[in-house]
């Protein structure tokens, strides 16, 4: 008899550690090189290593949050930590959004399937994850269908790309290690990707 497919939770926190080593954490095996990570909280999660991304920089993050988080997001510049990646397949990328005053405050991870080339324009399969740093909790759209995002602009620049769109979810993300469940609202975004994988 054929194994039925992985369960969402499993794949779910697949992708979690993948964002935690996109931000540094060196918590898989196999990526090279990565510094060691900080001493861990009390909550067992380690903040992320990753800086303000910086007057001008032209980034930033938009919406709400309802749910087990009630929060209204209006981060931009020096005023949210940001980052990104393309994922190792090259069938993707990552962008990492999180307030820059608020260190026990929320993460997010917005992943676009598709490469920078193909992404302009389309309406793609995107995932999103949340992370509720000061708590330790993590809340994940799983491996179906449930959260799109368009990309309004892909401009490749020195070193990466500038990438800029909207996400939405039909309905709650669960949570991974719990009962509770996150709901956003519309999701409008910019961010910076690196031009290789990490």
């Amino acid at each position: 008899m054929n194994p039925g497919p992985s369960p969402a939770w499993l794949q779910a926190v697949t992708e979690l550690l993948s964002v935690v080593a996109a931000a540094g954490l060196a918590v898989l095996v196999g990526l090279a090189d990565l510094p060691p990570p900080p001493p861990q909280s009390g909550t067992g999660l380690q903040p992320p290593a990753f800086e303000p991304c910086g007057t001008g920089s032209g980034g930033y993050l938009r919406g709400q949050l309802h749910g087990d988080i009630q929060l209204t997001i209006d981060w931009a510049d020096d005023g949210m930590r940001c980052d990104g990646m393309l994922r190792p397949d090259e069938a993707g990328l990552r962008l990492i959004f999180a307030s820059a005053s608020d260190a026990d405050g929320p993460l997010l991870v917005i992943g676009l399937d598709g490469t920078p080339e193909e992404l302009p324009g389309r309406e793609v399969a995107a995932n999103l994850t949340i992370v509720d740093e000061g708590n330790g909790r993590f809340f994940n759209s799983g491996s179906g269908e449930r959260c799109w995002a368009q990309a309004s602009r892909v401009k490749p620049e020195a070193g990466g790309y500038a990438v800029e769109g909207r996400l939405y979810c039909a309905g709650a993300l669960a949570e991974v290690n719990g009962p509770g469940a996150v709901t956003p609202g519309e999701l409008e975004f910019a961010g910076r990707v690196p031009a290789t994988g990490e």
